[in-house]
């Protein structure tokens, strides 16, 4: 109600290259493919796909909270008299990402990810596994059951790591 967080649609701007990782093991994948989503540039989203004999199958994999625009804006506006609203950033795992997941259902992340999945070549009824750490985790939890990706693709498992999910 005061209009400290602000949600909003989140674009996908831009493919970046593609690059081979070694598997090692189910879990250890994730976990290597949770690391290098953790040091892409912020508002990143990696999407992996996995080859193999069968079907490709996508690996959604969605950073913890990267920003804290929220407090760095209450602290800016500490002694002016009064709570200023602070802007939508261009990141989606910011703050406000945090209330989007928790309050909101990941609405606007579940149109980017499915954006994303298709610019990274998913094909309706592929496979997807959507993976999160912190923040990421929730929305990996709440895109789980969104039927925005749910009626394209066959999400198949979820993975949270460090996230309040149940």
């Amino acid at each position: 109600g005061l209009g400290l967080i602000q949600t909003g649609p989140v674009e996908v701007a831009a493919l970046n290259g593609a690059r081979t990782v070694e598997a090692r093991g189910a879990l250890d994948t994730m976990l290597d493919l949770q690391e290098i989503a953790e040091h892409e540039p912020p508002g990143s989203l990696l999407v992996s796909t996995v080859q193999g004999s069968g079907p490709p199958v996508h690996i959604v994999t969605i950073p913890g909270t990267q920003s804290d625009p929220l407090r760095e804006g209450i602290e800016s506006i500490k002694g002016l008299g009064g709570v200023q609203p602070v802007s939508a950033g261009m990141n989606p795992w910011d703050t406000a990402g945090i209330a989007e997941g928790m309050g909101f259902g990941s609405q606007h992340i579940a149109v980017a990810v499915g954006e994303a999945l298709v610019q990274a070549g998913a094909k309706p009824g592929d496979t997807v596994v959507l993976s999160g750490y912190s923040q990421g985790g929730i929305h990996a939890a709440n895109l789980a059951g969104d039927t925005r990706l749910s009626d394209t693709f066959d999400v198949s498992y979820v993975l949270t790591v460090g996230s309040p999910v149940a």
